[in-house]
């Protein structure tokens, strides 16, 4: 009986906060919970409305009564524990209206050129009589935030029309073309307001992308026919400069050296020293991974070769004698011949032992023996060494000889209006006499080469 009373109580408090649609709160008489609500007075007409239903045990102990915002909006503050509190948002469901938002014109440049201030005077007395000129004809009659605003536009756009924006030190496609790109842009804008359906867009949209993409290709294309024209003219400089207006400059990053626990970042000299010390001997100068087991094979070396010419190795003449027969014997069935005058023998015979003094054949014909012993071998190989560098040598001699004894070349030095030196046959201009007849070398070679 007693739990069927408290439902009839708590149904006729329910009934009664639905009526009442203004700010406040209600308790049930015979316990159960506490109503707090916020909606609109009865004389505007409502269509939403928030509120808490809490336990009597929890709102006898409540710091301050939740906090109405607005009919759709309610908050509640418990205390949970020292300087430790809950808070509760009760919403309401809520129509929200999406507006698309509006394009800027044009940003101004956030960054301009500041750096010409400080190392030119000029500038800085053209800025400051530009801010008085523009200054004199401003308004004084605004407020002081107004006034405040206006002094910022007046500097910034002076200073944007004297110092300039900074230099980009790279080129970019889109930086010529930008006036041709927001043309395109705009009148696709215009046709994509009165587009009649879903494929009329897209098909805007993409001969938007096709001629964005022409004017891309358009400038690499150019691009690409400068820099092949300043490598086809010998303009090196130009070449690697044109590469690095277009590429940028390589930026250099050094990565940081931590300490062993990652903890701490090491700047000092000694102990970067130090770190890479211990990075060495515990992982590159490991001695303990050389101690695993690994399977070894010995394979034999019996030939190798040096272009169109042959070494054979063996442990014994016998088998050294086998190698060549069988050499012999295969070159014979492709029609090749082994030349016996520039085939020899070298015998290395191990230390404290004399080398056989059987010889080797081919075509029954005994082969010369360059050494026998190690002293002998060595001196053939640094005597044919000596020679190769002094028959180097002397063709180098002779080269140098050759031009100096050659007739001093003659030039026809070409002069533009101004005065300075130019190339008939390219138009490159040169600051020097020195430059030009290096061009007209090169000039020369690519017409002999071509004849």
């Amino acid at each position: 009986m007693a739990r069927a009373a408290r439902r009839r109580a708590s149904a006729r408090s329910r009934a009664e906060v639905c009526k009442q649609t203004d700010i406040g709160q209600l308790c049930e008489e015979l316990g159960g919970h506490t109503y707090y609500w916020m909606g609109k007075p009865s004389s505007e007409r409502y269509a939403s409305g928030v509120g808490f239903a809490i336990r009597n045990n929890i709102a006898g102990s409540l710091i301050e009564p939740p906090k109405d915002i607005n009919d759709r909006l309610i908050t509640l503050k418990l205390d949970m524990a020292p300087r430790k509190f809950l808070l509760l948002v009760s919403v309401s469901k809520m129509r929200l209206i999406y507006k698309p938002p509006r394009r800027m014109e044009h940003r101004v440049p956030a960054r301009l050129a500041f750096a010409k201030l400080i190392h030119n005077e000029d500038t800085q007395q053209e800025l400051d009589a530009g801010f008085g000129a523009a200054v004199s004809t401003a308004d004084d009659n605004l407020a002081t935030d107004a006034k405040w605003q206006n002094y910022a536009d007046i500097l910034h756009r002076v200073a944007q029309q004297v110092v300039g924006k900074p230099q980009k030190k790279n080129q970019d496609w889109f930086d010529e073309s930008d006036s041709e790109i927001r043309r395109l842009v705009e009148r696709s804008r215009l046709a994509l307001g009165g587009a009649i359906d879903a494929r009329h867009r897209s098909s805007i949209q993409r001969d938007l992308k096709v001629k964005i993409r022409g004017v891309k290709d358009s400038w690499w294309r150019h691009k690409a026919e400068e820099l092949q024209w300043l490598a086809d003219t010998s303009q090196t400089a130009k070449f690697f400069e044109g590469l690095k207006c277009v590429y940028g400059l390589r930026t250099k990053k050094t990565s940081p050296v931590y300490s062993r626990d990652k903890t701490k970042r090491l700047t000092d000299p000694a102990e970067v020293l130090l770190r890479w010390a211990e990075r060495f001997n515990e992982s590159v100068f490991d001695l303990t991974r050389l101690k695993a087991k690994r399977k070894v094979h010995s394979v034999p070396v019996t030939e190798i070769l040096y272009a169109d010419d042959v070494c054979l190795m063996a442990d014994s003449l016998d088998n050294l004698q086998t190698y060549l027969d069988n050499l012999d014997h295969s070159c014979r069935k492709f029609g090749l011949v082994i030349s016996a005058s520039k085939t020899q023998v070298l015998k290395q015979p191990s230390r404290g032992k004399t080398a056989n003094e059987n010889a080797v054949y081919l075509n029954r014909k005994p082969l010369d023996e360059v050494g026998t012993f190690r002293t002998e071998w060595r001196t053939a190989v640094k005597m044919g060494l000596e020679n190769f560098e002094s028959t180097r040598l002397e063709e180098l001699d002779s080269k140098r000889q050759h031009r100096k004894t050659r007739p001093k070349p003659s030039y026809d030095y070409t002069y533009d209006s101004n005065g300075n030196l130019y190339c008939a046959s390219c138009n490159r201009t040169f600051k020097s006499k020195f430059g030009f007849a290096s061009h007209a070398r090169a000039h020369a070679r690519r017409d002999q080469g071509m004849s």
